[in-house]
């Protein structure tokens, strides 16, 4: 149940995204803070009233365990520009392929860390998976520049640059969570002081975005202020809802089903790709393109496959 929970929490954000066309990139990622903000405060509460402790875990864990917190932090960092970049990217070449892009450049480069850092060769397997995850995504760098799309190859650079990013946030947010047993933050200590980096992070992002946007012209507070009320409200509900699928999953992770987590994590962006290319079709319907899209997605979860193999078959 809590994994089939992450999977439509973390699939359902992108819903909320495709609400907010019309409206500038930068003010959905104020308003995912905003959600953010909001549902950090309501499981904080919803744990305070299961656990009377919930406080003195959060003082403790400053006091006993700061190295971990710092980790937190630093991963709301990181997480908060991989974010704004995807969600950049996703408004000028669609948020399926954007994804796609963006999740198989984080499973390369995180896949590549795990494979040094352990103890074992698993260099053929992560060649492998590489090579499949590749072949799904260069084909879309390609298509995006035959459609001409408008600055397809710049979004495209970026996707790549957000999934470096996203590489770089699970290790560093697990290394706050997934330490010895004796120093292992609890799910919601660990989900608010990386809360606090991500809003930190967006307090001096948000103006230099506005000021010097990656795309498009500059736009001021009264642009923010201005827009409908129902693109705050589903910005705010796409934060919120990506933020209570991470609180989800880090329980799941307590039960030994890791490679359920795994999976359920990687199936949530190939779900998103699948709704953008043929529900919400960004790209014009072709019989030729939607073949081609499914082999992408194929490949996409051959490389999943392997990269499970490598982590859990043994």
């Amino acid at each position: 149940i809590l994994l089939l929970l992450v999977f439509l929490l973390w699939g359902g954000w992108a819903y909320t995204f495709k609400c907010t066309r019309g409206s500038r990139f930068e003010i959905y990622c104020i308003d995912f803070v905003v959600g953010i903000l909001l549902a950090t405060g309501a499981l904080f509460l919803l744990e305070s009233v299961a656990s009377f402790h919930t406080v003195g875990e959060l003082v403790k864990a400053w006091r006993e365990t700061r190295v971990l917190v710092i980790r937190a932090f630093f991963a709301g960092i990181v997480f908060n520009i991989a974010k704004i970049i995807l969600i950049a990217s996703s408004y000028f070449s669609g948020i399926g392929t954007t994804i796609l892009t963006v999740f198989g450049t984080a499973l390369i480069v995180d896949q590549g860390i795990y494979s040094y850092f352990s103890s074992e060769h698993h260099a053929v397997i992560w060649i492998g998976s590489s090579f499949f995850l590749l072949l799904s995504i260069f084909p879309i760098c390609l298509l995006q520049k035959r459609l001409h799309f408008s600055e397809a190859k710049k979004a495209m650079g970026l996707s790549c640059v957000a999934g470096i990013c996203l590489s770089l946030f699970y290790p560093l947010f697990d290394r706050a969570i997934d330490t010895v047993a004796t120093q292992r933050l609890p799910a919601i200590i660990a989900c608010i002081f990386l809360a606090a980096g991500i809003i930190f992070s967006e307090l001096f992002c948000a103006p230099i975005l506005c000021r010097k946007p990656l795309f498009g012209h500059a736009i001021g507070f009264g642009s923010y202020a201005r827009a409908p009320f129902r693109y705050h409200k589903m910005g705010a509900l796409g934060g919120a809802l990506w933020f209570s699928g991470l609180w989800i999953k880090l329980h799941a992770e307590r039960s030994p089903h890791e490679l359920g987590v795994f999976f359920a994590v990687q199936l949530a962006p190939l779900c998103t790709f699948f709704l953008g290319i043929f529900v919400w079709r960004e790209i014009a319907s072709s019989w030729q393109y939607r073949k081609l899209f499914l082999s992408l997605f194929l490949c996409y979860l051959l490389g999943v496959f392997l990269i499970a193999y490598d982590r859990y078959g043994s």
